[in-house]
């Protein structure tokens, strides 16, 4: 049986927004690599903390993304807000396909700009663009 995909649940939002750009060749290669492995059918763990995404992220650090560095947001606080707004908890595994429909139904784009507070890449809109585009194309 393959092993779920290990996913922090703000990376759930980035998904809708992912374009191919990210903070370097390896974190890009990985992040598709980590999206190649999610049909409808494949099993998400949520985990508290770096996920199979950061793996490959030159700002991972000991304990968590970042560590103090003051030009990132909060992942964390990020974390817990998707959480809230879903209904889901760190520790559950659950299928791609859910996960997406959920966070399709019961997370507005408009609404981004608050859960997402501090993340530097919001400011571009792709987050939301994509989240929209899934709402409106079914």
């Amino acid at each position: 049986m393959t092993p779920p995909v290990r996913l922090r649940a703000h990376h759930l939002i980035c998904l809708f927004g992912w374009r191919g750009e990210g903070y370097s060749r390896e974190f890009t290669d990985n992040f598709n690599a980590v999206v190649s492995r999610l049909s409808d059918s494949a099993l998400v763990e949520l985990v508290d903390g770096a996920d199979d995404i950061c793996a490959a992220c030159p700002k991972l650090a000991p304990g968590d993304c970042g560590a103090g560095d003051p030009g990132l947001a909060d992942p964390a606080a990020i974390d817990a807000r998707v959480l809230d707004c879903l209904g889901l908890d760190v520790g559950g595994v659950y299928s791609f396909g859910s996960l997406v429909e959920a966070v399709r139904t019961r997370i507005a784009p408009q609404a981004l700009s608050a859960i997402c507070r501090g993340c530097a890449w919001e400011s571009h809109g792709w987050c939301a663009a994509g989240l929209e585009h899934s709402r409106t194309a079914g």
